[in-house]
């Protein structure tokens, strides 16, 4: 008899601006050369109109409506004209379809230990998973160029949620059985999309790596279910979901395997959540939740 009960236990976590790739400390920069990024020869650039040349793609690992982005240019000392000049920023979806952001001027690096970087709104309000940026030049004349780092603020919303499917629950342990993971029948790209689900809001079609599936214990993958935020006035209406993952001990994760489920584009406020499994009755907090505020 197959079981179709899913069990939502707990809905934790909240918080709202989230920030991409922030790994300077205090909003300054070193000027120390192991702490950029520095290339001296050209390479095919992903965008193909730009052709060969020194460049820079982030995959920000999810779609993110973007705010403000904030660039530290290349700031090793004594080497600061390597820094990229006039700049393409290019933003994609996919990684293969771009579209031009802007061109803008990158001011030259200070070369100071404490270099504060250049803020811009060139990608603010746009949605993408990948950021290009190409040097056209540099502050200088020789043959390198180089950018210390990139940190992008994005509008969105985390959840730390737990949900146990009753079929695959072991009392004895507290832990649900990962028998599809361990037979490899758990797809690298959600499945409900090809079943007819149509996400709502920038989620669908997302994608783990095989490194998370290996992993074991209780924090292994038991598959893939849906999350979504329904609106506080109609429970029926889905502003916003997304796949991710569901482990032994019930936490439901992004598709790195660990990290709290993000959505983008999302504003604070009021809602219901509910999760789907594509074997099980889905379930849907009974009352709203406040999240970001």
């Amino acid at each position: 008899m197959k079981n179709i009960n899913c069990i939502l236990v707990c809905l934790l976590y909240l918080c709202l601006h989230t920030t991409a790739f922030a790994q300077c400390v205090d909003d300054t920069h070193s000027n120390n050369s192991a702490d950029a990024w520095h290339s001296c020869t050209s390479s095919p650039n992903p965008n193909a109109i730009h052709g060969n040349s020194h460049w820079v793609m982030y995959d920000l690992g999810y779609i993110y409506q973007i705010k403000d982005t904030k660039i530290w240019n290349y700031n090793t000392a004594g080497a600061t004209a390597d820094g990229f000049r006039n700049t393409n920023i290019d933003y994609s979806l996919d990684g293969i379809n771009w579209t031009t952001a802007s061109t803008i001027t990158l001011p030259q690096a200070s070369g100071n230990p404490n270099y504060t970087g250049y803020m811009t709104n060139a990608l603010s309000g746009i949605q993408a998973r990948y950021v290009l940026f190409t040097a056209n030049n540099t502050w200088g004349t020789g043959a390198c160029a180089g950018l210390s780092e990139v940190r992008f603020e994005v509008e969105a919303i985390s959840l730390s949620v737990k949900a146990f499917l009753q079929g695959a629950y072991d009392a004895t342990n507290g832990l649900m059985s990962d028998n599809l993971r361990e037979n490899e029948l758990i797809p690298l790209q959600e499945p409900y999309t090809l079943q007819g689900y149509l996400h709502a809001g920038l989620g669908g079609e997302e994608n783990t790596e095989n490194t998370v599936l290996n992993v074991q214990g209780k924090a292994a993958v038991v598959d893939w279910v849906v999350l979504e935020l329904r609106s506080p006035s109609d429970a029926s209406e889905i502003l916003a979901s997304r796949s991710c993952l569901l482990l032994r001990d019930g936490r439901i994760v992004d598709v790195d395997g660990f990290s709290d489920v993000t959505f983008s584009g999302v504003d604070a406020g009021n809602y219901y959540v509910a999760v789907r499994h594509r074997n099980h009755l889905a379930a849907m907090t009974k009352d709203v939740v406040n999240l970001g505020d």
